[in-house]
């Protein structure tokens, strides 16, 4: 199957996210944040990468544009990125996986080179949820709401581990409007 194809058949389907596999239902809660839809793909990957890669999964192609944009954006966002490991995952609603993804944490003796940010779907619903460290001196520039759930010391580095709905979380890290300008 031609590209061409491909992303007919692609924009053909419906939009219900019900059904949509874990993966997919989280690519399209992180185009949400950067402002953008998942019929947009292709001219976004177009304006910040280049080209365009219809034969990667859509989890793929949307975490290679949310961390390429962040790594335009300088600053704060670009060490972020360099600073996480991003995780895609399920969980239940007690969030028991994803938290003990982070108890690990607690059990190192030094500083990790990257931290996860867990960006998961609450099994058979259509919330998607981000879980991150972030710096407890640092919280005050998170969009709310976002609940911290735990904290964690590690030498000088004191982090609060937070949950926040994933569209609010990738929309507080960036103006992506700027950083893709996808021609009319």
């Amino acid at each position: 199957m031609s590209w061409k194809q491909t992303r007919a058949a692609y924009l053909e389907r419906d939009g219900n996210l019900q059904g949509a596999n874990t993966e997919e239902l989280l690519a399209r809660r992180v185009l949400a944040g950067m402002g953008f839809k998942h019929t947009q793909v292709y001219a976004m990957e177009h304006a910040l990468c280049g080209r365009e890669y219809p034969d990667d999964s859509m989890w793929a192609r949307v975490e290679r544009l949310f961390t390429t944009a962040l790594v335009r954006q300088g600053g704060d966002a670009r060490m972020l990125v360099r600073g996480w490991t991003i995780i895609a995952q399920e969980t239940d609603t007690q969030h028991k996986t994803v938290l003990e993804r982070f108890d690990i944490l607690k059990d190192m003796q030094s500083f990790p080179e990257q931290f996860p940010l867990v960006l998961a779907r609450v099994k058979d619903t259509t919330v998607g949820l981000a879980f991150v460290y972030w710096q407890a001196s640092a919280l005050s520039g998170l969009k709310p709401p976002y609940k911290v759930i735990d904290s964690l010391r590690l030498g000088n580095y004191e982090g609060r581990l937070i949950v926040q709905e994933i569209p609010v979380f990738v929309g507080s890290l960036a103006n992506y409007s700027e950083l893709i300008r996808l021609e009319e």
